[in-house]
Formats: structure tokens, sequence, C-alpha cells
């Protein structure tokens, strides 16, 4: 039987199969639409680098180093979901003429954060905690001096700097081994800023805390638990922590200070409670690791670290009336996220960090809708040779025009240091225009020997003011922060460091007496936005620092005030009298034998 006698007699699955085989292949394709459609928001955007777009780019920066005045710089890039660099520039340190490579280690400062709040979405992830939840429900020693503010104190608030608290760096930079146990109760005695939640503040305490929360719902210390849920699966097989971990092997930047013409070696200081919020060490091989996952939507090698709705999160910046509309040089004002600063630049989404530790810079930059990822870092400070050096990169990366000139930048930065340097003392603003001059002829009501003792604060604990070696001045010990104090006015002595350009440096101290007439104590402004904390004498010095004491490093004899060294000087009032100063904490003991190590110089900033 042939023709249509033949059609009429096929059986049901001759005619149902074609229908079958369309519907298989109609449905794989609306999959395929359907994954197609969803893969922003699983991967990101993977562009290949333009033949030649870095063409003597490592010439570029290496004269830009020389011309910045930075002994090292380490660079690490990705693009396309490929290494593109991981390289050093110069050498470790003023003394130590080693070539920086791949595998020096450089301080990152507080771009420590974004590992910081990683951490906690890994956690989220897990469901050991909500951002939402509030920081008191996982911390029982938490206090705080703000009326309801254990109530509405959250994770989000503290990952995005509106936490409400005041920055009190000096715990950290005095008390390294002050446990974060004790650094969550101390907050009870320690002023805020404003009601948590309600306006951005930058501080570190707020990553400090967030650290512990990690570290209560995780079981293990902060430090342990960054090591083996990103170090580890990232490969990030050289990053470490703080002072310790600088010191681990001879393959570390030295952290260099430039002032007033002149680059100077300074000691690592100890960053151990500082943990969360800036200790990190790492390198551009490292950093390479690192850069990668941000960039590939959460995985590496084709291994999922942390899910990309969580990196959307923690990339989402939170509004508020601080909030600007307009930035600077192409940028957008954007806003602070958790643990990573959102704007806009030329066109671009970015999302960066910087951070900045005593002689050193970094700065962290992702352009997540072209792929693109850049880490930066000197062993200088202050610098800006990370902010350019990325910008001068981000131009031939992502095929934009050429407008940061290296070379012109470092003759301006250049010309405005000779400037500086023969235009004498700078006209005083802000808190030194408040302060008042220098007079020897206003002698101290009392004989020195009346200021010496020991001054206590709940949360600062003690501050020791000793004899000298030199009859007109005394000494302060401050925990890991000691140095001399030359009078300045009536009862007021200004502070210089046994580390020159230490935190303590210049910072005034303005003693009060009782209505007897003995001292008493002092008030000390810690924050220019906190009001003024008061020191009360708690007794004599034990006998074994009643000797005159004399450091080993010594500062010229005769100093002014500068605006630039001048940043850390704590504000005192007294009844009568207004000044700046410097006060103590009591010696606390070290968190554990992973976070101990040599003195550090550590001072993190945005």
């Amino acid at each position: 039987m042939t023709g249509p006698a033949r059609q009429s007699l096929r059986s049901p699955s001759d005619v149902l199969e074609p229908l079958h085989m369309n519907l298989r292949r109609f449905t794989l394709a609306a999959v395929l639409l359907f994954v197609v459609a969803l893969a922003p928001t699983n991967a990101l955007a993977r562009e290949p680098v333009a033949p030649g777009a870095l063409d003597g780019v490592a010439a570029e920066l290496d004269a830009a180093r020389a011309a910045f005045d930075a002994p090292g710089l380490a660079v690490a890039i990705v693009a396309g979901g490929k290494v593109v660099m991981a390289e050093g520039f110069g050498q470790r340190g003023l003394e130590d003429a080693a070539r920086v490579d791949a595998d020096t280690r450089f301080a990152l400062g507080s771009c420590t954060k974004a590992f910081t709040s990683f951490g906690v979405g890994l956690l989220a992830e897990e469901g050991k905690l909500r951002f939402s939840d509030r920081v008191a429900a996982h911390d029982p020693v938490l206090q705080l001096p703000l009326t309801g503010a254990l109530d509405t104190l959250t994770i989000a608030n503290l990952l995005s700097q509106r936490s409400g608290l005041a920055r009190h760096d000096f715990l950290w930079h005095a008390l390294p081994g002050m446990t974060r146990a004790e650094f969550a109760a101390a907050q009870g005695e320690l002023a805020m800023q404003r009601a948590p939640g309600t306006q951005f503040g930058y501080t570190n305490s707020a990553f400090i805390l967030a650290g512990r929360v990690i570290e209560l719902r995780a079981g293990e210390d902060w430090e342990t638990f960054t090591a083996q849920r990103i170090f580890a699966p990232l490969a990030m097989t050289r990053s470490n922590f703080s002072s310790a971990g600088l010191a681990a092997d001879d393959n570390a930047a030295r952290a260099t200070k430039r002032a007033d013409g002149i680059s100077r070696t300074v000691a690592w200081r100890d960053g151990r409670l500082l943990g969360p919020a800036g200790s990190i060490n790492s390198t551009a091989h490292d950093m390479t690791r690192w850069l990668l996952v941000l960039t590939g939507g959460g995985a590496i090698n084709g291994e999922r670290v942390i899910a990309m709705a969580t990196l959307d999160t923690l990339w989402t910046p939170v509004a508020g009336p601080e909030k600007r509309l307009r930035g600077r040089g192409g940028e957008d004002g954007g806003g602070y996220a958790m643990g990573w600063r959102i704007d806009t630049w030329r066109g671009q989404r970015r999302i960066s960090h910087s951070g900045a530790v005593d002689g050193f810079r970094a700065r962290v930059t992702l352009f997540p809708d072209r792929g693109v990822g850049i880490v930066t870092m000197v062993n200088v400070a202050p610098s800006q040779l990370p902010d350019f050096a990325t910008r001068v990169l981000a131009e031939r990366l992502l095929g934009l025009p050429r407008e940061t000139d290296l070379a012109v930048l470092a003759a301006a930065r250049r010309a405005e240091e000779i400037r500086a340097a023969g235009a004498g003392p700078p006209v005083p603003r802000g808190r030194l225009a408040r302060l008042m001059a220098k007079d020897d002829a206003v002698a101290p009501s009392q004989p020195l020997a009346a200021f010496h003792g020991v001054y206590h604060h709940p949360a600062y604990g003690d501050v020791r003011i000793e004899p000298s070696a030199d009859a007109s001045s005394l000494r302060i010990a401050f925990g890991a922060l000691k140095g001399r104090l030359d009078h300045w006015r009536a009862d007021s002595f200004i502070a210089f460091s046994d580390r020159p350009d230490d935190t303590l440096d210049e910072g005034e101290i303005v003693f009060a007496a009782d209505t007897a007439g003995s001292v008493s104590g002092f008030t000390a402004m810690i924050d220019n936005d906190i009001a003024p904390i008061p020191f009360v004498r708690s007794g004599a010095l034990p006998i074994a620092v009643m000797a005159p004491a004399s450091a080993q490093l010594t500062i010229s004899q005769q100093r002014v005030p500068s605006h630039r060294s001048f940043r850390w000087a704590l504000w005192l009032l007294a009844p009568g009298v207004g000044g700046l100063a410097w006060v103590g904490l009591r010696r606390a003991r070290p968190r554990s034998a992973q976070q101990q190590g040599a003195a550090t110089s550590w001072k993190c900033e945005p």
C-alpha cells in the first residue's frame, strides 16, 4: 500500500513523535532564553582586555613610583576572568634594597573591612545570623551608653557605617592587646555620636564589633575564620594579619612616612585589636585571587565561594541625608554599602575602598559591569599614588580617553611640597585656631612634681604622668604610647612622642585642680564630635617609675604644632583653659598567640 492510503494508516506514535521533538526543542530554547535572561544577576561581565591596552604601563608605573617617593609599589589586575598583572616595582624599604615582587606583603589598612563584610555574608548564607539582627542578640557583653541603642543597633548598621559610634581609635592605638570582648564591654563608657541607623559616620569601632559577631557565631577568632573561610578557598597563601604577619619572613614592605620633604622608615605598630577593621596584609599575587572571586560573581575556578545575591547585598549603598548628589573628578556621590564605597566614575559603576595605615596606602577597585578589578599598594604615607595609578589603569582597561597624567600629577605634588617647605608655619585653622598661644611666662600653677600620678577613665584606663630627665618637662605613658610633655602655658603641656609623627605627637594635656588646689585630673575631647571626657587622678606613681625617664628616640626640643601632624591631637577642656590632649588606657592581656607580634605603625582611615 502506497501514497495517501499508507499515510492514513500511520500509528499514533508516528504522528506524535514530531510533536514531541518540536516540544522538546521549544522547551530547550525557552530554558536557554531564561538562563540568558538571568545571566546578569548570576555572573558579572567578563570582557577581555583590548590588545595593547597595557603596553608601556609597567614603565609608567615605576616612573610614577619614583616620582611620588614611594620605595615600593605592588599592582594586581584582573579582567575578563583572568589575571592580567601581578607585579611589584621598586624596593621593600628605604634601608631594604631587595626588590618588591608579586609575593611581597603590604598592609591593606581599611581594605580589610570588605573581608569582614564578606565573612558576615558567609555566615548569613549559613543561617547563623541575619544582617538585620540586633548586635546585642549575639553579643551578651556589649554595652552602649545611649538609651535604646542596644535595641536598635544592627549588624547592617555596623557594616554600613551607620552605627552611631564615635571613632575612639586611641583604644587600639594604645592598647592593641585589649580583647574584643573587653572592647565591646568598654563601649558602655564611651560616648556615641548619635543614635544607630540615623546617619553615616565612619569608624573602625563598628568593624571591630562586627568581627566580634563573627567570632561569636563562628566559634573561633576572626583571624582564624578569615584564614580558613576566605584565604584558604581563594588560595591566598601569603595573606595574614598585623605586625606579626609582616614580620613572618623577609619579603615584606617596610613602612615609610614622608613629611616636610623627608622620608623615613617607621616601625610597624601592633594592630591586633584593630583586626577586622584594618589588620590584613597581602600581596599582589594573593589580591588577584580576591579580585577574581569578586569580579566572578562569587565563584573562582568553577567553585562558588559566596552567592552573587550576597555580593549584591554587600554592594547596595545605604542612602541617607548625607548622600552627595555629585562627587569630584567625574564621580557621582554614590554611597557607602557594607565595607565598600559605591559610586560612578566616568560613566562606569565603581565599587572600591581605600586603606591607610602608617607607612602604607592601598586601594581596591572593581568595575563589576566590565569584569575589571584593580589593586594598588605602596609603602609610603601619605600618598595619592594608589588612587592616581588606579585611574591610569582603569582608563586603559576600560578603553576611556586618557585624562590622568602621572608625571604631571607628580610634578604638581613636588612643587607643593617645595612651596610648603618655604612658606613657614601654616596658618592655624580648626582646632589649632582655638589653641591658646605658647607662653612660657605663664608658669604652671604648681611644681611639676605635683602633676606626677596615675589618671583613670573607666574605658580608656590609666595614663601615667611621670618625671623626666629634663627638669622642665614631664613624661606621659599611655599604654603603648609614650612621650615627653613640654610646658605650653599655665597648666597646659604639649606631648612629643618618642617615635616622631606618632599618634601621641603634639597633643596638649591640661591639668585641673580641686577646690583645695590639688591636681585632680583633666578632661579630654578624644573625638571632635563628642563631649569632653573626664580623667580622674586615681593615685600616685608606682615607686618603680618615680626615677626620671629619658626617651631612646628624641625629636627637636622646640616645635610649633602644625595642622599636618596635629590630626590626632586630643582636645582637652579644663575650667578656664582649652587645649589638646592625650589620655591612657589600662593594660589588657593579649587575645591569642596568633594575634601577638612586634609593634607596628597603624592608622586606618576611610
